[in-house]
């Protein structure tokens, strides 16, 4: 991972085989993080970040006004922030796999398991907190999804791609290794799954 500097921000930027840029403004001190294709050179990154100033400084300034004294323990009880709106944490404690789920627009329920450590809840959250663009905040999920795909994927030692098209939808391929009794061979499975998602 990398820095740029424009104006008086520091970006973390990221390269990734994706198709688009994905500019994120995470709290709790409004760390910003720009996610760029590989084809995407330097200057551009630059550019792309200057058209985003205002917005950046508009998220910046709605986590500073919750700016906490002390530091997170992700334990119930405790106020969190999503897209400058407060929610109260419940924590659940559960041998199914972590998630997190909003309820009511008002409690934020955190299903871990019972050895989990502060670190893993707070990665956990990182991953909660999706980009707040102006095209991504009205789609409804957890952003949680395409993560745990790709995470299970991984595991079984196979691939995931994606191909997507702005204000169309977007086309995700996997291939994972398959063991077949009768050849006594592994196989590559492709498959793939078709979203009607906007992307920014």
């Amino acid at each position: 991972m990398s820095k740029i500097r424009v104006s008086s921000l520091t970006i973390e930027t990221i390269r990734k085989d994706i198709k688009n840029i994905h500019l994120g403004v995470y709290p709790p001190n409004g760390r910003i993080r720009m996610a760029l294709p590989l084809r995407i050179s330097d200057d551009s990154a630059r550019l792309f970040a200057i058209s985003k100033i205002s917005w950046i400084k508009k998220q910046q300034k709605i986590f500073s006004k919750h700016q906490r004294q002390t530091p997170r323990k992700y334990v119930t009880g405790e106020t969190h922030y999503l897209f400058g709106k407060a929610y109260r944490l419940n924590v659940i404690k559960s041998n199914e796999p972590s998630k997190i789920v909003t309820k009511r627009k008002t409690h934020i329920d955190l299903y871990i398991k019972k050895s989990s450590t502060i670190l893993q809840r707070r990665n956990l959250f990182e991953k909660f907190y999706r980009v707040q663009g102006e095209e991504t905040r009205g789609i409804i999920g957890t952003g949680l999804g395409l993560w745990i795909t790709k995470q299970l994927v991984e595991l079984m030692g196979g691939t995931i791609s994606v191909d997507s098209i702005k204000h169309v939808g977007s086309q995700f391929y996997f291939t994972i290794p398959i063991y077949n009794k009768e050849t006594h061979k592994i196989e590559e499975k492709p498959q793939t799954e078709k979203r009607n998602q906007k992307t920014a």
